[in-house]
This record gives C-alpha cells, structure tokens and sequence, in this order.
C-alpha cells in the first residue's frame, strides 16, 4: 500500500497523519512514503473500535442525564403538591384560629349596655354567649361545666353558661326518646291500619304526646326508603315493583337469631321462595313473590310471623305463565345468582332455594300440567288411570330440569307444557304447602256430608249444628247457568273454621234419621258400588239396581255415619300429627304413610273414588318423603303468607286510598313501602335490644 502526501503544505492535519502512522513509515528518493500495510490496518480497526466504545459510554451518560431530569421534575412536581397541601392546611388551620379565638368585642360604636333596651340586651346576651362558646371549643371535653361573668363599668354583672354536658346530654336524651315515641306510634299506625287524619283529630282533641301529622310524614318517607324499591318497568307492569334480593337478605342476616349464620368463613343459608296470587276484586289480582329465612335443623323451629315473608317483587295483573314469566326476570336472575354465592356486606353468601306454594302457582313455575288434568303430579308422573291404586308402595320424585328439557322436545311429555321457570330449584327441595293440603281435603270432607243433607232435607238441622259451634253457615239459591231452574250453594269455610268442624261436627245428628244410605246410591257409578259392596264383605249382584238394593238393606245408615266420623277424626289425627314437632300426637314418616295410606283406602270405602283429589295423593306418597327429610313442614309453608295477603287487603284494597288515596301513589308501592318500615322497627328494636 502506497500513500502519497504533499509535503510541500505542511499541515496540521499532515502531522497528526504521519504521527499516528508512527515509525511504519519510510520515504523514497522519490518523494513518497512506503509502510507496511497489515499494521496500519490492525491500527485503524482499533481505533474503530475505541470510537464505538466511546460512542456507547456518551449513549449511557446521555440516558443518566435524561434519568437525573425526569427526577428532578418529578422531585419538583411532589414539591409543589406538597406545598399546595400545605397552604390547605394553613388555611384550615387559619379558618378554625379565626373561629375558635375571635374574642367577642364590642365596637365604640354601639350603644352600652346601660341604654340598650329589653330586647337589645337580650340580643347582645346571645352573641356574647356564642362568641364566647366558640372561644371554649377547644378546651378539652373533661370539663363538663364552663361559667363566664361578665362585669360592666356600670357595676352590674351578668353570668353566661357556655357549657353543660349535663344539659346538652339531657337535651340529646329527650330527642332520642321523642324520636322512639314517634317510631312507636308510627308503627302501631301502620301495624293496626290507623289513618293519619285520625291521629291528626287525637292531637288537636288534646292527646299531647301524639306527634303531629308532618313529624309522622316525614319519618315515614325516610323509613320507607329502608330497601330500595325498582320498577318493574311502565310498559310491562305499570303497577309493579321489585326490592333487590341482596338488601333484603343483608336485613335478614342483620337479625340476632339470625347471626349465627354468619360465622362460618363461607355461610350457606336456606331460603324458601314461593309466589301467590290474590284476587282482589272480580277483575283485579295481585300477584306476590316473597321468600322466608329458615333455619337450620336442630334449632328451635317456628311458623314465623307474616313479617318474616319478605316480599321480593309484587305486581297488579294476572296469576299466568306468560306474566310471571316477563315480571319475575330480575328476580329470578338474582335467584338463580344466589344459588352460586352472593355479595352481602363484607361476606359471599351461598343460598340453597326451596320452593313451596300453593298447587296451582307450583304447577305454574315449573311449567307442569295443573290438577286436573290426565298426568297431574308435580314430583311424580301418576295419572288419574291409577290415582285410586295405593296398593303401589312408593311414588319416588322422577321429576328434575334435565327430564323436563328432554320430555319437552318429543311426545309423550309426561305432564311438562312448558319451560320451568325455576330450574336452580330442584324438586327434592320442593315442598307441599301443609295449609292448602288440609284445606282442600278438608273441604272435600265437608262439601260431601253438604250435598247429603241437601239430598236428605236436613240442611236446617246442619245450619243449626255449625251455629252451636260458632261458625257462620248459610245456604242460598242463584239461578242456573242455562237459565232453568235454581241451585243452592252456601257458605265455603276457612281453615280454622274447617279444622273446628273435622273435630267437633256431630254428623249423627244430621244424617242419621231412618233413611237408608247418607247419599243417593243410585248415582254412583257401577264400579264404585262393587268397591263398596266388596269392601264390607259383601259379595256383590250383576246388575246396577241390585246391588242399589243389597246396599240399601244390608247396609245401615248408622255404620256409614260412624265411619265417615272416623274419617274425619282419622284426617285430623295425621293434620295434628303434621303440626307438631315432639310429645303426644307426634309421627315419624313411616308411621305418617302407613296411617295415611289406610286412611286413603277408608275414603274410598265410605264415600267413593270419584271423590278422590290429587291432594290425597300427595298426603299418601310425597309428604311422608319430605317428612323424612325436613321434619317439620308448617315452618316451610305459607300460612304467614296469606296472613299478610289478608292484612294488605284490608289496609289497602278494602280502604279508600286503593287508588293511591290523595297521592294517587300506586297500590303496590304503597305496599312495599309499608313493608320497608315494619322490617325498620323490626330491625331498629332488635337493635336496641
């Protein structure tokens, strides 16, 4: 490698060249250097290398700088913001020295105190009094009395009290206890269905402790906001709300004998749903969702009372498929959510649902075929073709979501017709209400013996026998549907007055007098006078019309009475049997089934299959099975219920504000807001407790 250089022009640049080629270098005669080549090229590579080292050490002191920047802005910005806080402070503390230490002066302008007037000095008192409470805020709570004197150049004196716990704790206590008078009388208002207009006329009558009506307006509105109340939505139901499931089991769970549930790291609590429907006039219904805490077994177990049935959504329309199906969304959502675990307070709670209403409404949400129709069970698939047969010794419960999905999507359908609505719920955890089955055989019992006495011209002697035991009982005549003729009908009684009779009712009286047979044989059907006939020990004739006679003869009225009276004492034996929990009259669930099975075969024996009702079914098999597993029924059922059922209806459907009164509120709102504030003095007592 040759390299030529001018060394005519001497240059700096010239001599830093030759320098760092060093002694590599040789000139010629000729004017030119030769060196060797592979060390100058080792010497350049080198120095290549340096200047990337040095390039990378300026890249990282370049990124320290920029780091030492962004710290420093930041150091500056937590500065400022720092002393923004300060002068906050600054200015709090400046306000509250302002406050507290504002001694009270009185300008050279105003008048002295020898020449105010009455009410001047009565004005001057109270601003010294305050100014000089202010400047005493500060000492400390200990001292429970402060006295100031004040001394005027005209030689008089004047004493301010600026503290006195003593006062201010009397004070507080007369406040708390009016408060609690006012909650009390709000509370025997709402409970007892007392108007506001009539405490109003007690107070100007004289009644002094009566609060007056604004101080009871507005502690109700704020008690009634105790759970919030949503609308169901004014195109769907315009009268209708629905309270959030999470704030009514928070106000269950705030309960004492409810607490103990919560001990546990993950609670698990049982709730029972169940939805009715009330008829409130001839066009009109309301329609109800409500669920119930119950507790756990071996705890003391109760029926409740009709508070405990918290109501979750409540609408003004009808008991149908289609319309629980649109109102109850929300609710049902949040059910279903429960039964994975939901937010209470500070705690994810599981809840494990049961299900129990009346059969119509069961039959409704799990979307099964009603009562009367061929496959009627709700826990099994009988049908009426062997409803009679209780030679069968169990009727398990074969229903379950899974066979509903299935039986839907091809024949036969097995009693299903449409989607349950309640699929979280299985059927083991539904349970038959203990009211509606004694009810509705009660009444069948008694609807017969009736008609009998009808058939027998005793309905006076009837009449009579129910006055004896305090039951009003009457008989009228409507005319027919066609037109032609009249039928009578009477008085249809409730469950305690149908208890009464089962127990007290002497049907000797009314049926035994000389006539052969208590009903009309020859409207029974031919196999049902074979049944009877057979199950006296008496062999049967062929015909229809001899076997009405061999009845008639061998057969005597006495013995058919006495053994519909041991029926009827039979059936309330199994319903005391049902309501009771230890001691006398106490069943297990094999004895309950064997009693109720043979009782079941007596029904059939003294009065006739056709009678038979798919209640009596679930008496025989499906009581007994949930016997076994919840051992006490009446806690799981709905009688408070219909106690809360009946008493709206007379607050708010039987009264003149039905349409919302001068408010013009909506009934179902009224409702829920009543409610909301017995579950505030329930809450509030159990509190102060």
């Amino acid at each position: 490698m040759t390299l030529y250089l001018d060394l005519s022009q001497s240059t700096a640049s010239n001599t830093h060249v030759l320098k760092q080629l060093g002694g590599g270098l040789n000139m010629n005669s000729f004017g030119s250097f030769h060196f060797n080549g592979n060390a100058i090229e080792q010497q350049l590579q080198a120095s290549r290398k340096h200047v990337t080292y040095l390039q990378q050490q300026l890249g990282e002191q370049k990124h320290n700088v920029r780091q030492l920047q962004d710290q420093t802005e930041q150091l500056k910005r937590d500065g400022q913001e720092k002393e923004k806080k300060n002068n906050q402070l600054r200015k709090q503390l400046e306000s509250l020295r302002a406050k507290h230490c504002q001694y009270p002066t009185i300008s050279k302008q105003h008048k002295p105190w020898a020449s105010l007037s009455r009410n001047g000095r009565w004005e001057r008192k109270r601003n010294l009094a305050q100014a000089f409470k202010r400047i005493s805020a500060p000492v400390h709570e200990e001292v429970k009395r402060i006295k100031v004197e004040l001394e005027f150049a005209e030689g008089e004196v004047m004493s301010l009290i600026v503290r006195d716990y003593r006062k201010d704790e009397e004070k507080l206590a007369e406040t708390v206890e009016k408060e609690d008078q006012e909650r009390k009388i709000l509370q025997a208002k709402d409970q007892y269905r007392i108007s506001y207009d009539a405490l109003h006329a007690l107070r100007k009558a004289g009644v002094s402790h009566i609060p007056s009506k604004y101080s009871l307006l507005n502690l109700a509105k704020r008690l009634s906001t105790y759970i919030p109340i949503i609308h169901l939505g004014k195109s769907e139901a315009p009268d209708g709300y629905y309270r959030p499931l999470a704030d009514v089991l928070e106000h269950m769970l705030k309960l004492p004998k409810h607490q103990h549930l919560l001990c546990c790291e993950h609670p698990v609590v049982t709730l029972r749903f169940a939805c009715d429907g009330a008829k409130i006039t001839k066009t009109k219904n309301a329609v109800r969702g409500v669920c119930k805490l119950i507790l756990p077994e071996g705890q003391p177990q109760e029926t409740g009372t009709p508070e405990d049935e918290a109501t979750l959504f409540l609408y003004m329309g009808k008991e149908e498929y289609g319309t629980l199906l649109a109102l109850s969304t929300r609710t049902r959502a949040e059910m279903a959510a429960a039964s994975k675990g939901i937010q209470v307070g500070e705690k994810v709670i599981r809840v494990n649902w049961l299900l129990c209403s009346d059969w119509k409404a069961m039959a409704m949400m799990r979307g099964i075929n009603q009562a009367s129709s061929h496959v009627f069970c709700l826990w099994c698939k009988c049908n009426k073709s062997n409803i009679k047969d209780f030679t069968v010794e169990q009727w398990p419960v074969s229903r379950s979501p899974t066979d509903q999905t299935e039986c839907l999507s091809h024949n036969p359908r097995d009693g299903y017709i449409k989607p349950d609505l309640l699929p979280f719920i299985p059927y083991t955890n539904m349970i038959p209400d203990e009211l509606h089955l004694r009810i509705r055989i009660s009444s069948k019992l008694f609807n017969q013996v009736v008609k009998w006495a009808i058939e027998q011209n005793k309905t006076a002697v009837l009449t009579e026998e129910l006055k004896k035991l305090n039951i009003p009982f009457h008989f009228t005549e409507e005319q027919g549907d066609d037109g032609r003729g009249k039928i009578k009908k009477w008085t249809q009684l409730n469950g305690d007055a149908l208890e009464s009779v089962l127990q007290k009712l002497p049907l000797y009286r009314i049926l035994d007098d000389g006539v052969k047979g208590i009903f009309r044989l020859d409207l029974l059907p031919k196999n049902a006078l074979r049944e009877i006939l057979e199950a006296n020990g008496i062999k049967s004739k062929k015909a229809k019309s001899q076997m009405v006679k061999q009845l008639q003869t061998e057969l005597t009225p006495q013995k058919l009475v006495v053994d519909l009276q041991l029926l009827w004492e039979e059936f309330s034996t199994l319903m005391v049997a049902l309501k009771t929990t230890c001691g006398k009259g106490t069943m297990d669930s094999r004895t309950f089934q064997d009693r109720a099975r043979k009782w079941a075969k007596d029904f059939i024996k003294v009065t006739s299959d056709q009678d038979l009702i798919p209640y009596i079914h679930c008496l025989v098999y499906h009581v007994p099975q949930f016997l076994a597993k919840f051992s006490f029924l009446p806690r799981l059922g709905i009688t408070q219920l219909e106690r809360k059922n009946y008493d709206h209806h007379l607050a708010y459907f039987f009264s003149s504000s039905k349409q919302g009164g001068k408010t013009r509120k909506s009934v179902s709102l009224q409702i829920l807001e009543r409610e909301n504030r017995l579950m505030a003095y329930i809450s509030q007592q159990k509190a102060s407790t």
